[in-house]
């Protein structure tokens, strides 16, 4: 019972890692996106 509950603890653990990772991913991208949108315009002007 103990083992299984730790497991399970572990597990979600490990998910919520990933998790934080792809969300770190995804804001980095966005804001890599949005700068280079940003000097795109700038280039433009």
């Amino acid at each position: 019972m103990l083992v299984k509950r730790l497991l399970h603890g572990r597990s979600l653990f490990v998910l919520n890692i990933l998790n934080l990772k792809t969300l770190i991913l995804v804001e980095t991208f966005l804001l890599v996106q949005r700068l280079s949108n940003v000097t795109q315009i700038r280039c433009l002007y």
